[in-house]
């Protein structure tokens, strides 16, 4: 969010040496927070705890590769609320790869949150194939779901 006050870095009044008032991962986990669902609210406690002012994705992809469910689970969360290409392309992965089925819908909700391209094929391919119920039964509600609904998820 832009500042209308800013006047330049360096300036000695705060209000007018900051050009941004928030960044896009700040105001989604503040919203998601503040207005999600459990399933949002969620991600967006456990994000917020773990990246603190770090917006880097390429820091948080190790943690997808961690044994540790609790590690992974984390990565999705930042992931989710950092939304860059690479973070989308590896939820993906989580989503098809990922042996835990509960990772499986955490990442496949992230998917959906992010506005993933090709989400509604992903979404479909999960909910016919997904070796878990729980997971299948996820997707299969989410079919056709609009941008707005994965907030309240």
């Amino acid at each position: 969010m832009p500042n209308s006050g800013f006047k330049y870095r360096f300036s000695q009044d705060p209000t007018t040496a900051a050009e941004w008032l928030f960044d896009r991962t700040a105001a989604l986990l503040y919203a998601a927070k503040k207005w999600g669902g459990r399933e949002c609210c969620l991600q967006a406690m456990v994000a917020s705890s773990q990246l603190g002012y770090l917006r880097d994705a390429r820091f948080v992809f190790p943690l997808l590769e961690a044994d540790v469910f609790e590690q992974r689970l984390i990565g999705v969360a930042c992931l989710a609320f950092l939304q860059t290409v690479e973070a989308v392309e590896a939820l993906r992965r989580v989503v098809i790869e990922d042996q835990s089925p509960s990772m499986r819908q955490a990442a496949l909700w992230a998917c959906g949150f992010t506005g993933a391209e090709g989400l509604q094929e992903l979404v479909q391919h999960a909910s016919e194939n997904d070796p878990s119920d729980r997971v299948r039964d996820f997707a299969a509600s989410s079919l056709n779901s609009d941008a707005l609904s994965w907030w309240f998820k």
